[in-house]
């Protein structure tokens, strides 16, 4: 039986001068109320936008949502990242996204040697500072 932890979206007053939290917690989008998750919300460097994962969609595959943030900070309904073709390529799509971020600049990749290195028995070591 497969089993899925549950998350609400909550924010909290922080003072980065002291280190010290607010004492009262709002509840952005709730997870629990709804039967659905959201996982890894990012904003954006400007905070004017959240980019998260959620299984709401089909309950097996992750994908990405969007969401704006109002002068108040109140939250659009996230949507659901934009395709040509969404409904034929999210019913045929097995990829499930993690993780997202936002970037400051444009991303340049290889893809011939990024699939040449992911499909090499070759390992490099990774060590934790």
């Amino acid at each position: 039986m497969l089993s899925w932890h549950i998350y609400n979206l909550c924010k909290i007053a922080f003072d980065p001068e002291t280190g010290t939290y607010g004492d009262h917690v709002d509840t952005l989008f709730n997870a629990v109320g709804m039967g659905k998750s959201l996982t890894w919300p990012r904003p954006s460097y400007d905070g004017r936008y959240l980019l998260l994962t959620s299984r709401r969609n089909d309950g097996l595959y992750s994908h990405l949502y969007f969401a704006s943030v109002d002068k108040d900070g109140r939250f659009t309904k996230p949507f659901m990242l934009p395709q040509k073709n969404p409904k034929e390529y999210y019913g045929r799509s097995f990829y499930s996204f993690n993780t997202p971020g936002f970037t400051k600049s444009k991303v340049s990749v290889d893809t011939s040697k990024a699939v040449s290195e992911v499909m090499s028995d070759q390992r490099i070591e990774t060590r934790v500072r």
